[in-house]
Parts: C-alpha cells; structure tokens; sequence
C-alpha cells in the first residue's frame, strides 16, 4: 500500500483543478477561498489559496489546449 502526504495530495489536487478548468483554474480557486472566507472557514480559505499558488507557482495551466474541439472530432472521425 502507497500512502501520499497532504503535500503531495494538494499537488494533485492543484494538477487536476487546473486541468478541469484551464485558463479561469486559479481565478475559481481564489473564489472558493473567499467563499470559505465569508463563512468563517479558515481552513478551506487556507486550502483554497494554497491550491491556487500552487497553480500559479508550478505554472500548470497550459498556454493553449492541446487540441481543439473541432481538431479532435476530424481526428477521431477519421479513425
């Protein structure tokens, strides 16, 4: 059994946030933050924010997608 520190959970978490919402990742993870904020959930402020930097600072939001919608039904079409 492989067990992961909260350190390299939130790395995942980071990776994953930022693959499921692109260009706007650290944008939603601030307004979860504040969200937290507002309701007295200093713990979740806290995560929240640290995704976010992490986003920022290991720069997983890519400049461009990979493929386009349309690039990717022509490929697959053609399969």
């Amino acid at each position: 059994m492989m067990w992961i520190t909260q350190d390299e959970a939130f790395d995942m978490y980071a990776q994953f946030w930022a693959y499921r919402h692109g260009r706007k990742a650290v944008e939603l993870a601030r307004e979860a933050a504040k969200a937290h904020e507002r309701r007295g959930d200093h713990e979740g402020y806290t995560a929240w924010n640290d995704v976010a930097e992490r986003i920022e600072r290991k720069h997983l939001v890519p400049e461009a997608p990979a493929y386009s919608k349309a690039s990717l039904s022509a490929f697959v079409g053609s399969v």
